[in-house]
Parts: C-alpha cells; sequence; structure tokens
C-alpha cells in the first residue's frame, strides 16, 4: 500500500472537501479515524471502499493514485443528470417557443465561461463542479441562497 498521507489526501479529494476532518464528516467517519489511520499506518479496506462508493473513483486509484480515477459519475452530480428523454424534449420545446432574446439569455461574461467549459478537460470540469457545488452548500447553509455575489456586483 501506498504512503497513508498521500491515500488520504486523494480521499480528501475525492470527496471535495477542504480537509481530513470534513473528508471524514462526509464520508461518515469519527473525527479520530484519521489518526488511527496513520498510527496504524493502515486504511481498512472497508474505509476505502466508503469512500470509493461515497465519491464515485476506483478503489485501486485511492490506494495507488494509479490508474483510471473516476468509476461513475460521482453521487454528488447525479442530480445535474436526473431528467428523463421526455422531460429534457419538454424542456427544450418550452426553451425554442420563447422570443429571440428569452430565448437564449446568456450575457458576455457567460458566454465565455460556457466556451471555456466546453474547452476544459474531462477532470477539469469534474473538479470544477466539486468546487462549484460546494460553494453553493456554502451559500445555502449562510441563507443567501448562492445569489450574493450577484448581488454584490449589482450594487
Amino acid at each position: 500500500m501506498c504512503d497513508i498521507e498521500s491515500i488520504i489526501n486523494r480521499m480528501i479529494y475525492a470527496t471535495g472537501a477542504d480537509n481530513a476532518a470534513q473528508m471524514l464528516a462526509i464520508a461518515g467517519f469519527s473525527s479520530g479515524s484519521a489518526g488511527n489511520w496513520r498510527r496504524r499506518k493502515n486504511i481498512p479496506e472497508g474505509s476505502l471502499a466508503r469512500v470509493a462508493t461515497k465519491a464515485g473513483v476506483e478503489i485501486e486509484w485511492l490506494k495507488t493514485g494509479e490508474g483510471k480515477q473516476w468509476s461513475a459519475v460521482p453521487p454528488r452530480y447525479l442530480e445535474y443528470f436526473s431528467l428523463t428523454p421526455e422531460e429534457a424534449s419538454a424542456a427544450d420545446k418550452e426553451l425554442k417557443a420563447l422570443p429571440g432574446r428569452a430565448r437564449n439569455p446568456v450575457t458576455k461574461e457567460q458566454q465565455h465561461l460556457l466556451d471555456i467549459w466546453e474547452k476544459a478537460s474531462d477532470f477539469a470540469k469534474k473538479h470544477a463542479m466539486a468546487m462549484l457545488e460546494e460553494s453553493a452548500q456554502e451559500s445555502r447553509e449562510k441563507g443567501d441562497g448562492g445569489s450574493n455575489s450577484a448581488a454584490q456586483n449589482s450594487a
């Protein structure tokens, strides 16, 4: 097995956490688990499997840092892919029925971000999504609904 600290760092990254304490909370471990793993110089297979399942990564990647990283769409992203084909088709028809600007209410800044997104690698997109989800969660916890930056920019 690899260096324990490297494995913990991959677990932190895979869960989208900022540190070991956050990763432990996200994965449902007790706060002392990382300390126990470091002292024993071993992370139980079940603990690795729990993080791999929650984060949507391959367990072998967690262990070694090699091979395929993402095993599937991470569970935290599944809500973005939840429309059925029928719902997507209906939404597309509604959008096409809107007049001119209402159909494409994208600012230059938004279009620039969309252009960057289209050119980004899958890895970069997954990382960006994790960061955005974390930021949105923080905004929801603060009670501003994630709209604070838009309100500040327009002021």
